[in-house]
C-alpha cells in the first residue's frame, strides 16, 4: 500500500507517519493520547485503508481516514486537532 502526495508521487504506507502527524497535531491543540489510543487510531487508519481495497490512496483521502479514527478517540477535541501536519 502506498500514499498518493499532492504532487502525484508515491509513498510506501508507513503507518509511524500516522502517529508523528497525530502527535504533532495534539501537542498544537494541547490534547495528549495514551499508547492505547494511539494503537486504536493506528489499527483504524489501516483497516479503513486496506478496506478500501486499492494500492494506492491520495493523502486528502487518508487525511479524511486519520480524521474519522480521531473523531472516535476523542470527539471533542477533533475540531482542534483537524489541521493535522503532512502525512
Amino acid at each position: 500500500m502506498y500514499v498518493i502526495k499532492k504532487d502525484h508521487t508515491h509513498e510506501a504506507w508507513n503507518v509511524q507517519k500516522v502517529v508523528v502527524a497525530v502527535n504533532k497535531s495534539a501537542y498544537r491543540a494541547m490534547v495528549k493520547f495514551t499508547q492505547e489510543e494511539l494503537d486504536f487510531i493506528c489499527s483504524f487508519v489501516e483497516e479503513k485503508a486496506r478496506s478500501l481495497g486499492r494500492e494506492g490512496i491520495p493523502i486528502a483521502e487518508m487525511h479524511n481516514i486519520v480524521e474519522a479514527a480521531l473523531e472516535q478517540v476523542k470527539p471533542r477535541s477533533c475540531e482542534k486537532l483537524s489541521g493535522l501536519p503532512q502525512l
